[in-house]
């Protein structure tokens, strides 16, 4: 099933008289109004969904939209206290009147998942007459899409409203014998296909039980497997001789809080791995430079390998390759009182073109690249070496 509806604002008069207008300046019809939110189906407003806001006075003529002070505005005072009167009316101005479609909240679509679902169950017949288009206007028919109807129209009345019927509209297509035969009614989805125009996608009866239940099915695959991924991460953190934590009820929020532990754990290793966490400090120049080549590291932790290098040396150059998965990352860091001889972004560009890597960027104290071709990481490693 797929309908048209969606939210808009809409100016009710709640009074009239005549006022002397500002933009006119001469007296005029005005009208009081209020804006109220309103459900709408096929562009109709068919119910209010919101309180009373925004009052205001209309003028019939030009349709400027004032504060409700405006009534207060006399023009028979002398010039000066008449532009002061005239001033505060223009400064009163209500500047958020525009009346727009608005995507429809949740708690709009439960109100009217309700209000429809109301209607169904009063179980109401539904009244079809044949009358000319001008009859079918007098008894309150809605005439869609700005249609040319003939000299005879298919009128079809249902839904029963405090005795009255909730809908009566002007249809020549299929309808049901009765509001219950239509069976429940459910929102599953919503989009915007223009501007101002909502597509939303409604199910009933016996398409909702169908996909309620394949919902609920595919569901429970998703949880058995979320069950599956959240057991194997436990396994691989215990492997490591640590008790996870699995203070979170939600399946998704655990699952992200064992996977940042198990990928802190595996840093850590890779780390505590000689094998796999090559350092070597030497002195040029009489600048201490740490090289250091890690084997398996994702490049995100690059940064952090950087800030300790540079605490383990005091003053010097850190110069950090870390790879994995085919994927090179290279930083370097520089000392504050080293940045006016070195510059970091000079040697990652350096860097980035020898392991197959196009550049990088940052600060005279830090920088980053990236690369694919970890066979070049020690031509990297000399040729920095030789610039210091």
């Amino acid at each position: 099933m797929f309908i048209l509806f969606g939210t808009k604002d809409r100016a009710i008069e709640t009074d009239s008289g005549q006022f002397h207008c500002p933009n006119c300046n001469v007296k005029k019809e005005y009208g009081k109004k209020y804006v109220q939110d309103f459900f709408t189906l096929f562009f109709i407003p068919i119910f209010p969904i919101s309180g009373k806001k925004n009052d205001h006075i209309e003028c019939k003529e030009c349709q400027s939209i004032y504060h409700l002070d405006v009534i207060d505005y006399k023009p028979a005072l002398n010039d000066e206290e008449m532009e002061s009167e005239y001033q505060k009316a223009l400064k009163n101005v209500l500047c958020l009147m525009i009346l727009a479609d608005n995507k429809v909240k949740d708690e709009e679509i439960n109100k009217i998942e309700l209000f429809v679902n109301s209607m169904v169950s009063k179980k109401s017949n539904i009244r079809t007459r044949l009358m000319t288009p001008d009859e079918a206007v007098e008894n309150g028919a809605l005439a869609l899409f700005g249609e040319k109807y003939g000299d005879e129209v298919r009128v079809l009345s249902m839904g029963d409203d405090n005795g009255k019927y909730f809908s009566t509209e002007l249809c020549g297509g299929t309808h049901v014998k009765n509001t219950s035969d239509i069976g429940k009614f459910k929102i599953i989805s919503q989009s915007s296909i223009a501007a101002g125009v909502r597509r939303i996608e409604a199910l009933r009866d016996k398409q909702l039980e169908d996909y309620l239940k394949n919902k609920e099915k595919l569901s429970n695959l998703s949880s058995e497997k979320n069950d599956e991924l959240i057991k194997d991460l436990t396994k691989q953190i215990i492997s490591f001789g640590v008790k996870p934590s699995l203070d979170q009820t939600d399946q998704k929020s655990l699952i992200k809080n064992l996977t940042k532990q198990l990928d802190t754990l595996l840093v850590k290793s890779i780390l505590n791995n000689k094998t796999k966490n090559k350092i070597k400090d030497e002195e040029i120049k009489g600048i201490k430079v740490r090289f250091q080549n890690v084997d398996g590291l994702p490049p995100r932790e690059l940064r952090k390998l950087v800030d300790n290098g540079k605490k383990d040396l005091g003053e010097g150059i850190v110069i950090v390759f870390a790879s994995k998965d085919d994927k090179v990352g290279v930083a370097v860091g520089i000392t504050d009182k080293l940045t006016n001889k070195f510059d970091a972004v000079k040697f990652v560009k350096l860097s980035s073109e020898i392991i197959g890597g196009q550049g990088g960027g940052g600060r005279k104290d830090f920088a980053q690249a990236g690369g694919q071709d970890q066979s070049k990481i020690n031509e990297a490693f000399e040729k920095i070496k030789s610039l210091i």
